[in-house]
C-alpha cells in the first residue's frame, strides 16, 4: 500500500524516482524489487504506456524468392538526390537513377540531368543495353515524398505519362506501381538507396564535383554494392566465398578477381561450355540453398505475442495518439493481421 501511495503521489514515476522517494520516509526489504512489481502491476501506468501490437509480416512476393529466368528480369526503380556538380561558373543539379534486381539484389545506377520522361527514357535506354530488357518494373508513384523533395516527387510522378507507358508496351514491359502512401512497399530499393547514399558521401567526403568525378565515383560505388555479400561470411579458410550479386553478373566476386582457376590441359575446347555452366549452375543453387533461407530471419517475424487480457493501444488515423482507445487480446486469435513485405 504504501509504494502504490508513493507511487501515485510521483505521477506514476519511474523506479528510481519512486524508489527515492519511499526510502525517504521508510526502508522497505528488497526496495528495488518491491517497486519493479508495484510498477509492473499498476493499471494506470499500463494503459498510459501500452502501444500498438505489430502485425506479423506477410510472405515476400514471388519475384523475390523465385529463380528469374535472367538478372533484373524483376527491376526496381527509384531515384534520389540531386547531387550538385559544377559547371563551368554555375551550379547544376544531378540525379542518380537507381536499377535493382529483386531476386539477387544487383544494382545499377545511371546519372539524370533531369527528372522528366526523357530523361528517364534514356537512363532506362542505357540500363537495358548493358543489363537485357526486364519483364516487370517496379517502382513508387512519388506521391508520398514531402516538402523537401517536393521536386523529386514531382519528377516521379511523370513517369506514369503517357509516353513512357506507350514505350513499355512497345517494349512488352510491365510496369507496377505502389499504392500512394505506401513506401514499405519499396523496401527493396530504399534500402539499397541508403547504401548508396552513404557509400557517395564517404567517397565525396563534401569536395567539389564535375561530371567526370560524379561519374567515376558512381560506377564505383555501383560496384561495391554489387561486391556486398549476401550470405554469412565465414571465417573458416576452406568454407566457400560468400555469395554476392557480381557472381551473377561477372561470375566472380569482384570485378578484377577470377571465381576459380582451371587448368586449360585439363579441360577440352568443347567443354569449356560446360565449365562456364556449371559455374553458373552453382551460384544459383548456392542462392537456393543459402540465401533464400535468410529471407525468413528477419527479427521482426520473431515478435512477440501478447498475452491475454494484455493491454494494447487499437490504432486510428483518425484521432491523435493520446486518443487512440486501449485494446486487450480476449483470447487467441484465429486469423491474424499481416504486413506486405516488399
Amino acid at each position: 500500500m504504501l509504494i502504490r501511495h508513493v507511487h501515485a503521489n510521483r505521477l506514476h514515476s519511474g523506479t528510481e524516482d519512486t524508489l527515492g522517494e519511499l526510502r525517504a520516509r521508510a526502508w522497505v526489504v528488497d526496495g528495488p524489487a518491491a517497486v519493479r512489481h508495484v510498477i509492473y502491476n499498476c493499471v494506470v501506468c499500463r494503459k498510459n504506456e501500452a502501444r500498438p501490437l505489430m502485425p506479423c509480416l506477410a510472405q515476400l512476393p514471388p519475384c523475390r524468392v523465385e529463380k528469374p529466368i535472367y538478372v533484373f528480369a524483376t527491376t526496381g526503380i527509384d531515384y534520389f538526390g540531386p547531387i550538385f556538380v559544377t559547371e563551368r561558373r554555375s551550379s547544376v543539379k544531378r540525379w542518380i537513377c537507381l536499377f535493382t534486381c529483386m531476386a539477387v539484389r544487383a544494382v545499377h545506377m545511371e546519372i539524370s540531368r533531369s527528372l522528366n520522361a526523357d530523361a528517364f527514357l534514356c537512363a532506362f535506354r542505357r540500363f537495358v543495353a548493358r543489363r537485357g530488357m526486364p519483364s516487370v518494373c517496379m517502382s513508387d508513384n512519388g506521391t508520398n515524398f514531402i516538402a523537401g523533395q517536393r521536386e523529386l516527387a514531382e519528377g516521379l510522378q511523370r513517369l506514369k505519362s503517357s509516353q513512357i507507358a506507350e514505350y513499355m508496351n512497345q517494349k512488352g514491359v510491365k510496369w507496377k506501381f505502389n499504392p500512394p502512401g505506401a513506401s514499405h512497399f519499396g523496401g527493396a530499393w530504399k534500402r539499397l538507396i541508403r547504401s548508396a547514399k552513404r557509400a557517395l558521401n564517404m567517397a565525396l567526403k563534401g569536395q567539389r564535383l564535375t561530371d567526370e568525378i560524379l561519374k567515376t565515383v558512381v560506377v564505383e560505388v555501383e560496384a561495391l554494392l554489387n561486391g556486398r555479400p549476401l550470405t554469412h561470411v565465414s571465417h573458416h579458410p576452406e568454407d566457400p566465398e560468400p555469395l554476392t550479386p557480381n557472381h551473377f553478373l561477372l561470375g566472380r566476386p569482384y570485378a578484377s578477381i577470377p571465381p576459380d582457376v582451371f587448368n586449360p590441359t585439363e579441360i577440352s575446347s568443347r567443354c569449356y561450355w560446360r565449365v562456364a555452366q556449371v559455374i553458373v549452375d552453382q551460384f544459383w543453387r548456392r542462392w537456393l540453398r543459402e540465401y533464400l533461407p535468410t529471407l525468413n530471419t528477419s527479427p521482426k517475424q520473431r515478435s512477440k505475442r501478447p498475452n491475454v487480457q494484455h493491454w494494447r493501444r487499437r490504432t486510428d488515423c483518425r484521432h491523435l495518439q493520446s486518443q487512440w482507445y486501449l485494446a486487450n487480446r480476449a483470447g487467441r486469435e484465429t486469423a491474424p493481421r499481416i504486413r506486405r513485405r516488399s
